[in-house]
């Protein structure tokens, strides 16, 4: 386990370097793009550069989950994209018919092809960087299971909930990210009882694909389940509009709120069950 402990203090170590980063550019050359959004992805893109130099002779290809050859992987990934685009059809579908959710046909006939490749071009490139930090490093000769499969989806969804709120106030200052990131954090209590759905949500995705590679080995297949999430929920958000009349309890958000938690926490449950078979794969 000390591996993955010293990944995770390089991990916070690089977010709040990439967010003083962020605040200082801010401070010097103030970008026309959200303060907020720049701390947190800035600070994550500032995580990996720093990750990978400091690993690069330390990890070896086995040791990430990504030994065997190119095909293989390919055919991994391929399966497991296939596989939970799939599986998450039902739920929005279900969503649908439910009126929690109505199609745009407006925005489906004027930019579905541009939209879609868009999409699976970020969901991909997003599922790689990620999945080589969370599954990937972290989850790197560790030693038991339980243990490092919580904590790196605990790390998982830390990471992605941290969502500072925007603060015109603090554009000029060059400790701008710190303060924006201290406020997020500090708002955390609140946040987990306002948005336990998505938090909730963001969990069972981390544990779904850390038994993914801990029982399969393979990161490729994290890569590819990952990419299927993020091309699903975001074309199907794009795509979609919130219905006026749908039930409260299944909430605003695209995923549906409990019901698209009740959901993976399924998926999650076939995973584990699946998982030696995927392994399996060519």
């Amino acid at each position: 386990m000390r591996s993955f402990w010293t990944y995770a203090l390089l991990l916070l170590a690089a977010l709040a370097g990439g967010a003083f980063l962020w605040g200082l550019v801010y401070a010097v050359w103030p970008l026309p793009v959200p303060h907020h959004k720049l701390v947190k992805y800035g600070a994550l893109l500032v995580a990996v550069v720093v990750l990978v130099l400091w690993a690069r002779r330390r990890v070896t290809r086995e040791a990430l989950g990504l030994g065997g050859g190119i095909e293989s992987l390919f055919v991994q990934g391929l399966v497991a994209f296939s596989l939970t685009a799939a599986l998450l059809i039902p739920l929005w579908l279900f969503l649908l018919e439910m009126n929690a959710r109505f199609l745009d046909p407006w925005m489906w006939s004027l930019e579905l092809s541009y939209k879609l490749a868009g999409y699976l071009i970020a969901a991909l490139a997003v599922a790689t960087v990620e999945e080589l930090y969370f599954r990937g490093l972290l989850l790197s000769r560790v030693s038991g299971y339980w243990l490092p499969l919580t904590a790196s989806a605990l790390f998982f969804a830390g990471i992605h909930f941290l969502n500072p709120t925007p603060d015109s106030g603090l554009v000029d200052q060059w400790n701008g990210g710190w303060l924006l990131l201290a406020n997020a954090t500090l708002d955390m209590p609140e946040q987990w009882l306002e948005q336990l759905p998505r938090l909730s949500l963001l969990l069972l995705i981390g544990l779904g694909l850390g038994l993914v590679r801990l029982r399969t080995g393979s990161l490729a297949f994290c890569i590819g389940a990952h990419a299927a999430m993020v091309f699903s929920l975001k074309s199907f958000q794009f795509f979609t509009y919130p219905g006026p009349f749908g039930p409260a309890w299944l909430g605003t958000d695209a995923s549906g709120g409990w019901t698209g938690v009740a959901w993976v926490a399924i998926l999650v449950l076939g995973l584990w069950h699946l998982s030696p078979k995927l392994g399996k794969v060519p």
